[in-house]
């Protein structure tokens, strides 16, 4: 029975990855994000608790575990849910994926004390907007901190025109209001929890630069403009890459962004992709939550079971 429960989760966790990505071409891109985001956190933590439910199942079954706990390893064993080899195995998997989180969680800390040197080597940014001469390669990005710097090219700046320049800096400014990089981060975690989870990395991210881009078609009215923003930008994109957690203007799918802004009446709304998310989220919190009250019973009739050994 567990074989089976582990490879439907497996199914459902791969078909999330999979409607990841036509979830984040949807003509509500906030709307896109946030469910990206939510999806990433249950499913993650679901998974995890079945792993440490599933691991701590099977290793109750070694006799040292089960003295030093006060429980009957008979009692769980009569069970037949997990196997003790396969609860091994489970508990190392649970182990790993802890780990991978404090590992991606230190990698994200690193990664903003980068960014808060980057910008005082740079100097002080009053206004919230750094020029630079596009020695970083991406000729735009939005760097997250306390509030948050748009970096632009000195380059860049001189290839727009005015209501061009309002719309790249409107688009990078709704990255620092939103505080997009959060979003990503998340996901991120979770993904380093759930290697499955992936693909929402990307997603989210191209659901967020579109966020973005329809903030700054709504300051300037203009999405055109918005738009040949962006192309110019993706023009002048250099070999270089920005600061690791910066979000570029450039990055993340610029040529069907350009088409989402020149023809919004395109964009998909991705009912079936929704309802397999939704669908693969309440499958395993549901499926977490049910085996815990399981489990909890078996434990406390093999706790009942033990004084009688």
């Amino acid at each position: 029975m567990i074989v089976e429960l582990l490879a439907t989760l497996a199914l459902a966790t791969l078909g999330a990855g999979r409607a990841a990505g036509p979830l984040a071409h949807h003509p509500r891109p906030r709307f896109a994000a946030t469910t990206l985001v939510a999806v990433a956190i249950g499913i993650s933590v679901a998974t995890g608790l079945l792993l440490y439910e599933f691991a701590a199942v099977g290793l109750a079954q070694i006799p040292s575990f089960a003295r030093s706990g006060h429980w009957s390893a008979d009692v769980i064993e009569d069970s037949l849910a997990v196997p003790a080899p396969l609860g091994t195995l489970l508990a190392a998997l649970a182990l790993a994926a802890s780990l991978s989180t404090l590992a991606q969680l230190a990698r994200t800390g690193r990664q903003l004390a980068l960014a808060r040197r980057w910008q005082r080597e740079r100097g002080p940014a009053p206004a919230g907007l750094i020029i630079t001469d596009g020695e970083d390669g991406a000729p735009a990005f939005a760097l997250p901190g306390r509030r948050g710097t748009v970096v632009v090219t000195r380059e860049l700046l001189g290839c727009l025109d005015g209501r061009e320049r309002r719309a790249l800096l409107a688009h990078e400014e709704s990255h620092l209001r939103h505080r997009h990089h959060v979003y990503v981060q998340v996901v991120a975690l979770a993904a380093a929890a759930n290697p499955v989870l992936r693909p929402l990395v990307g997603a989210t991210r191209l659901a967020t630069e579109r966020w973005a881009d329809e903030d700054a078609a709504a300051a300037v009215h203009d999405r055109v403009a918005v738009a040949r923003a962006l192309a110019k930008a993706g023009l002048l994109r250099g070999s270089g890459a920005a600061p690791a957690n910066a979000l570029a203007a450039t990055e993340s799918d610029l040529a069907g962004r350009l088409r989402h802004l020149v023809r919004p009446d395109e964009g998909r709304r991705s009912p079936a992709a929704v309802a397999v998310l939704a669908g693969s989220t309440l499958l395993e919190l549901a499926t977490a939550a049910a085996f815990a009250a399981v489990a909890h019973g078996w434990f406390e009739a093999a706790q009942a079971a033990y004084p009688h050994r």
